[in-house]
Order: structure tokens, then C-alpha cells, then sequence
């Protein structure tokens, strides 16, 4: 077979949208990381200093855990895309009563919410440890 009809194959279709969300879940969570870690640990000082979110001593070292931060963000987005994509098959497939397609392709929001609800169980039990 040529490298064209190989692709064609369902196999190499599921492992290429998987691989593409990993990669825009992992750049992601690196640019999340890189926005929000100055409000992270302001947050977090806030609440263990017991002084008001603002406070400028909140702010005096805004990149201290980032390298945690990215860690955490990156495997966490990373997993988000291929996991969602995984367990909507299988909940559609598994509730077709629920799951019928309103004839356009689309899944109904049910379907997705569960999706995304088993999703969101998975990454909290994967990413506990590690918080």
C-alpha cells in the first residue's frame, strides 16, 4: 500500500487526531502555565499568609513553582483531548438511546457532557498524586 492509502486506515486516523490533541493540549497548558502563574501563587499566598489577594507581597517572586505549574498544566491539557475523544466513543456507543445523532453528525450535548464529566474524574484521580 502507498503511504496515502495507509493513512486512509481508521487506525492511523485515530492515532493522528489523538497525537493532534495531545500536541495543541500540551501548548496549551505550557501557555496557560506561563499566564497564570503570577495570579497561581499570589492566590496561594494569599490564602497561606492569610493577607488580601493584592497585597504586593503576594507578587514579589511571581514565577516561584512554574516549573510545577507547567509539569501539572502541560500533562493535565495534554491528556484532556485524547481522553474526551476516547470516552465519547464509548459513552455514545454504550447509550445509543441517549446518544442518537440528530442527523447532522453531531452528537447530542448529553453525550458530551458525559464525556467530558469522565474526562475531567480521570485527570483528577491521574493528577491528584501529583498535586
Amino acid at each position: 500500500q502507498t503511504p496515502e492509502a495507509q493513512d486512509q486506515r481508521p487506525e492511523a486516523s485515530a492515532w493522528y487526531s489523538n497525537s493532534k490533541g495531545f500536541l495543541v493540549g500540551t501548548a496549551v497548558g505550557v501557555t496557560l502555565s506561563g499566564l497564570f502563574n503570577p495570579m497561581d501563587r499570589a492566590l496561594y499566598l494569599s490564602v497561606v499568609e492569610h493577607r488580601p489577594f493584592l497585597s504586593p507581597l503576594n507578587f514579589a517572586s511571581p514565577w516561584e513553582g512554574f516549573r510545577e505549574a507547567v509539569v501539572v498544566r502541560t500533562v493535565t491539557g495534554g491528556l484532556f483531548f485524547p481522553l474526551f475523544e476516547t470516552f465519547l466513543g464509548i459513552v455514545t456507543s454504550c447509550h445509543q438511546w441517549i446518544c442518537r445523532d440528530a442527523g447532522s453528525g453531531s452528537r447530542p450535548l448529553a453525550c458530551a457532557t458525559l464525556a467530558g464529566q469522565l474526562t475531567g474524574v480521570t485527570i483528577g484521580v491521574v493528577m491528584n498524586p501529583i498535586n
